[in-house]
């Protein structure tokens, strides 16, 4: 079991795993959603800013998991 545990802190504490996959996937999903509201024509936006309020929380994340590494 030391040897998974020694794994996974080397993943999400000296690589970043965590931080990396949490902007990649903000940037995936505000992709999606771009292309089906500009393509699609739907007039409702609460989704959209729905997508832009998790966008603020991965950045808000983000900042602060690299302040402590500081």
């Amino acid at each position: 079991m030391g040897g998974f545990l020694k794994w996974v802190n080397l993943l999400f504490n000296e690589y970043k795993l965590v931080r990396r996959f949490m902007v990649f996937w903000i940037i995936l999903l505000i992709s999606v959603v771009t292309y089906v509201k500009f393509f699609s024509y739907q007039p409702e936006t609460a989704d959209y800013l729905g997508v832009i309020g998790m966008l603020a929380t991965v950045l808000a994340f983000y900042q602060w998991s690299r302040g402590k590494d500081k």
